[in-house]
């Protein structure tokens, strides 16, 4: 299964858990809730499916640095629980670099966590394999308030779509919550932004 269905699949994951989750259980309405990130995930996959990756050699080298704002999803602990999140990039084709954050991080059982992941090491490979054009890391930890933490020491790993205007792909590495690791291998984890939200 190549990148893109892959990370259609995992999104539509989020669909399938969505029951578990009261949507009063979310303790502040400023924000993003478990269902709104559900609905983002399933729009940006519907959106993204019927695309081919943008060559990268093709990409442009001049021009303003484009925002993006899209959605985490990464399955853990077999499948059983589902975690997502924003995910905010900023790509800047002159230099080749890619930014950004994770935040608002909500689980399917309806624990939404605090804290701010950076993308880090974010890079452009013009040169780059199909699913490898864009790269970077999300490193950090996240916190419920109550004692609950789960430590992201993930990457992410994709692609440009309908030129620049998509940027969708795998997330990789090791989710630990509690102080259980748990290995996000492919087709555990994806990522999709979008410059037009």
């Amino acid at each position: 299964m190549n990148n893109l269905l892959r990370s259609a699949t995992i999104l539509g994951l989020c669909t399938a858990v969505s029951g578990c989750l009261d949507a009063g259980d979310e303790s502040s309405s400023s924000r993003s809730t478990y269902a709104e990130q559900d609905a983002l995930a399933e729009q940006l996959a519907s959106e993204i499916n019927l695309l081919s990756p943008t060559d990268p050699g093709s990409l442009p080298t001049t021009g303003s640095v484009v925002d993006y704002a899209g959605v985490v999803t990464i399955t853990a602990d077999s499948d059983s629980i589902v975690f997502l999140g924003d995910l905010a990039l900023s790509a800047d084709f002159v230099n080749s670099t890619v930014s950004g954050n994770l935040t608002d991080v909500n689980d399917s059982n309806g624990v939404g966590y605090t804290g701010t992941i950076p993308l880090t090491n974010g890079d452009i490979d013009r040169n780059a394999d199909i699913s490898e054009t864009v790269t970077g890391d999300l490193i950090g930890d996240v916190s419920d308030g109550s004692g609950n933490t789960v430590a992201f020491d993930t990457s992410i790993a994709g692609d440009f779509y309908d030129d620049e205007a998509y940027i969708a792909g795998d997330v990789t590495g090791t989710l630990t919550i509690n102080g259980d690791a748990f290995e996000i291998e492919d087709g555990d984890g994806a990522f999709a932004v979008s410059d037009g939200l």
